[in-house]
Protein backbone atom coordinates (compact mmCIF):
# COMPACT_ATOMS: atom_id res chain seq x y z
CA UNK A 1 0.00 0.00 0.00
CA UNK A 2 1.47 3.63 -0.80
CA UNK A 3 0.87 7.14 -0.09
CA UNK A 4 -2.71 7.68 1.07
CA UNK A 5 -3.49 4.31 1.27
CA UNK A 6 -1.59 3.50 4.33
CA UNK A 7 -2.75 6.91 6.59
CA UNK A 8 -6.43 5.79 5.86
CA UNK A 9 -6.09 1.94 6.27
CA UNK A 10 -3.15 1.12 8.84
CA UNK A 11 -5.98 0.78 11.72
CA UNK A 12 -7.46 -1.93 9.53
CA UNK A 13 -4.25 -3.60 8.28
CA UNK A 14 -2.78 -4.11 12.09
CA UNK A 15 -5.95 -5.80 12.44
CA UNK A 16 -5.93 -7.74 9.81
CA UNK A 17 -2.56 -8.70 10.64
CA UNK A 18 -3.03 -9.37 14.11
CA UNK A 19 -6.28 -11.37 13.38
CA UNK A 20 -4.39 -13.90 10.78
CA UNK A 21 -1.65 -14.98 13.20
CA UNK A 22 -4.14 -15.35 16.14
CA UNK A 23 -6.11 -17.32 13.69
CA UNK A 24 -2.83 -19.23 12.30
CA UNK A 25 -4.45 -20.43 9.15
CA UNK A 26 -4.06 -17.29 6.97
CA UNK A 27 -3.13 -19.27 3.30
CA UNK A 28 -5.20 -22.77 4.02
CA UNK A 29 -2.78 -24.83 1.84
CA UNK A 30 -3.84 -28.69 0.48
CA UNK A 31 -1.19 -29.45 -0.76
CA UNK A 32 2.12 -27.25 -0.63
CA UNK A 33 3.56 -28.71 -3.55
CA UNK A 34 0.91 -28.23 -6.14
CA UNK A 35 0.14 -24.66 -6.18
CA UNK A 36 1.47 -23.51 -9.00
CA UNK A 37 -0.91 -25.32 -11.47
CA UNK A 38 -2.74 -23.10 -13.93
CA UNK A 39 -5.96 -25.14 -13.83
CA UNK A 40 -6.02 -24.91 -10.23
CA UNK A 41 -8.74 -21.59 -8.96
CA UNK A 42 -5.63 -19.48 -7.49
CA UNK A 43 -5.30 -18.96 -3.89
CA UNK A 44 -6.07 -16.04 -1.59
CA UNK A 45 -3.86 -14.96 1.56
CA UNK A 46 -5.08 -13.68 4.69
CA UNK A 47 -4.74 -10.15 3.26
CA UNK A 48 -7.17 -10.88 0.27
CA UNK A 49 -10.46 -9.45 2.03
CA UNK A 50 -8.37 -6.49 2.77
CA UNK A 51 -7.11 -5.93 -0.81
CA UNK A 52 -10.75 -6.10 -2.42
CA UNK A 53 -12.42 -3.78 0.57
CA UNK A 54 -9.24 -1.26 -0.14
CA UNK A 55 -9.88 -1.17 -3.62
CA UNK A 56 -7.91 -3.42 -5.14
CA UNK A 57 -7.47 -4.90 -8.55
CA UNK A 58 -6.97 -8.95 -8.17
CA UNK A 59 -5.09 -10.99 -10.18
CA UNK A 60 -3.61 -14.28 -10.89
CA UNK A 61 -0.12 -13.95 -9.79
CA UNK A 62 2.09 -17.47 -9.14
CA UNK A 63 -1.47 -18.89 -8.44
CA UNK A 64 -2.30 -16.62 -5.65
CA UNK A 65 -5.04 -13.35 -6.45
CA UNK A 66 -3.17 -10.07 -5.51
CA UNK A 67 -3.31 -6.84 -5.79
CA UNK A 68 -1.48 -5.28 -9.40
CA UNK A 69 -3.03 -1.83 -7.99
CA UNK A 70 -5.26 0.20 -5.96
CA UNK A 71 -8.16 2.45 -7.29
CA UNK A 72 -7.09 5.11 -5.76
CA UNK A 73 -3.56 5.65 -7.16
CA UNK A 74 -2.98 4.34 -10.66
CA UNK A 75 0.29 1.90 -10.97
CA UNK A 76 3.06 4.88 -11.99
CA UNK A 77 1.84 6.44 -8.93
CA UNK A 78 2.29 4.19 -6.55
CA UNK A 79 5.73 3.19 -8.10
CA UNK A 80 7.02 6.80 -8.00
CA UNK A 81 5.76 6.71 -4.18
CA UNK A 82 7.77 3.23 -3.25
CA UNK A 83 10.80 4.84 -4.85
CA UNK A 84 10.88 7.95 -3.20
CA UNK A 85 8.94 7.22 0.01
CA UNK A 86 8.27 3.67 0.98
CA UNK A 87 5.34 0.86 0.32
CA UNK A 88 4.31 -2.43 2.14
CA UNK A 89 3.05 -5.29 0.20
CA UNK A 90 1.53 -8.40 0.66
CA UNK A 91 4.17 -10.75 -0.14
CA UNK A 92 2.10 -14.10 1.58
CA UNK A 93 2.48 -16.45 -1.26
CA UNK A 94 5.80 -16.31 -0.86
CA UNK A 95 7.10 -19.77 0.51
CA UNK A 96 8.19 -19.77 3.74
CA UNK A 97 10.58 -22.46 5.63
CA UNK A 98 12.57 -22.84 8.80
CA UNK A 99 15.52 -24.83 8.70
CA UNK A 100 16.13 -26.29 12.38
CA UNK A 101 19.58 -28.28 13.31
CA UNK A 102 22.97 -28.17 14.64
CA UNK A 103 23.74 -28.48 10.58
CA UNK A 104 21.34 -26.16 9.50
CA UNK A 105 24.44 -24.23 8.22
CA UNK A 106 25.40 -26.93 6.27
CA UNK A 107 22.18 -28.05 4.33
CA UNK A 108 21.59 -24.17 2.93
CA UNK A 109 25.07 -23.91 2.28
CA UNK A 110 24.98 -27.04 0.19
CA UNK A 111 22.42 -26.02 -1.22
CA UNK A 112 22.77 -21.83 -2.35
CA UNK A 113 25.93 -19.41 -3.15
CA UNK A 114 25.99 -17.85 0.18
CA UNK A 115 28.20 -17.67 2.98
CA UNK A 116 25.27 -18.37 5.20
CA UNK A 117 27.43 -19.38 8.91
CA UNK A 118 28.96 -15.94 8.58
CA UNK A 119 25.47 -14.30 8.80
CA UNK A 120 25.26 -12.14 12.07
CA UNK A 121 21.99 -13.45 13.93
CA UNK A 122 18.81 -11.21 12.86
CA UNK A 123 20.56 -10.73 9.74
CA UNK A 124 19.86 -12.01 6.04
CA UNK A 125 21.49 -12.08 2.77
CA UNK A 126 19.87 -12.88 -0.95
CA UNK A 127 21.47 -16.02 -2.31
CA UNK A 128 20.67 -18.48 -5.47
CA UNK A 129 19.33 -22.17 -4.99
CA UNK A 130 21.54 -23.84 -7.45
CA UNK A 131 21.76 -27.22 -9.45
CA UNK A 132 24.07 -29.27 -9.51
CA UNK A 133 26.07 -27.68 -12.37
CA UNK A 134 25.76 -24.14 -10.69
CA UNK A 135 22.61 -23.43 -13.00
CA UNK A 136 19.98 -20.95 -11.20
CA UNK A 137 16.77 -22.50 -9.88
CA UNK A 138 15.60 -19.63 -7.56
CA UNK A 139 16.45 -16.90 -5.82
CA UNK A 140 15.38 -16.84 -2.00
CA UNK A 141 16.48 -14.67 0.92
CA UNK A 142 18.01 -16.65 4.29
CA UNK A 143 17.54 -15.30 7.43
CA UNK A 144 19.79 -15.98 10.56
CA UNK A 145 16.86 -16.26 13.46
CA UNK A 146 19.77 -17.47 15.79
CA UNK A 147 18.20 -20.80 16.58
CA UNK A 148 16.50 -21.58 13.07
CA UNK A 149 17.07 -20.31 9.47
CA UNK A 150 14.33 -18.33 8.21
CA UNK A 151 13.87 -18.52 3.91
CA UNK A 152 11.66 -16.74 1.94
CA UNK A 153 11.47 -17.82 -1.73
CA UNK A 154 9.42 -17.76 -4.63
CA UNK A 155 5.92 -18.79 -5.02
CA UNK A 156 6.16 -19.64 -8.73
CA UNK A 157 8.88 -21.65 -7.72
CA UNK A 158 7.46 -24.18 -5.11
CA UNK A 159 7.38 -26.90 -7.00
CA UNK A 160 10.96 -26.58 -7.31
CA UNK A 161 11.77 -25.85 -4.23
CA UNK A 162 10.16 -28.03 -1.77
CA UNK A 163 11.41 -31.10 -3.42
CA UNK A 164 14.86 -29.68 -4.05
CA UNK A 165 15.15 -29.08 -0.26
CA UNK A 166 13.09 -32.30 1.01
CA UNK A 167 15.63 -34.37 -1.04
CA UNK A 168 18.89 -32.62 0.42
CA UNK A 169 17.05 -33.08 4.02
CA UNK A 170 16.46 -36.85 3.46
CA UNK A 171 19.95 -37.01 1.95
CA UNK A 172 22.04 -35.34 5.24
CA UNK A 173 19.78 -37.30 7.60
CA UNK A 174 20.81 -40.48 6.27
CA UNK A 175 24.37 -39.03 6.64
CA UNK A 176 23.46 -38.84 10.31
CA UNK A 177 23.36 -35.57 10.41
CA UNK A 178 20.75 -32.81 12.26
CA UNK A 179 19.00 -30.66 10.09
CA UNK A 180 14.81 -30.20 10.08
CA UNK A 181 12.81 -28.32 7.79
CA UNK A 182 9.59 -26.51 8.72
CA UNK A 183 7.30 -25.12 6.08
CA UNK A 184 5.26 -22.28 7.07
CA UNK A 185 1.67 -22.37 5.88
CA UNK A 186 -0.33 -20.69 8.51
CA UNK A 187 1.13 -17.03 8.16
CA UNK A 188 1.03 -14.19 6.29
CA UNK A 189 4.05 -11.92 5.26
CA UNK A 190 3.94 -8.56 4.54
CA UNK A 191 7.33 -6.36 3.11
CA UNK A 192 8.13 -2.64 3.42
CA UNK A 193 10.02 -2.10 0.81
CA UNK A 194 11.56 2.02 0.04
CA UNK A 195 14.61 4.30 0.55
CA UNK A 196 12.33 5.98 3.83
CA UNK A 197 12.00 2.88 5.65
Amino acid sequence: LTGPHWTMLEPKLVSVLGQAIIKRNCLGFVNLSVRNSSSETPAKTCLYDFHVASGGKMVDFAGYLMPVQYSSLGISASHIHTRTNCSLFDVSHMLQTRVHGKDRFEFIESLTVADVKNIKANHGALTLFTNENGGIIDDLIVTNADEHLYVVSNAGCRDKDIPLMSGKEKEMKQAGKDVTLELIDDRGLVALQGPTM
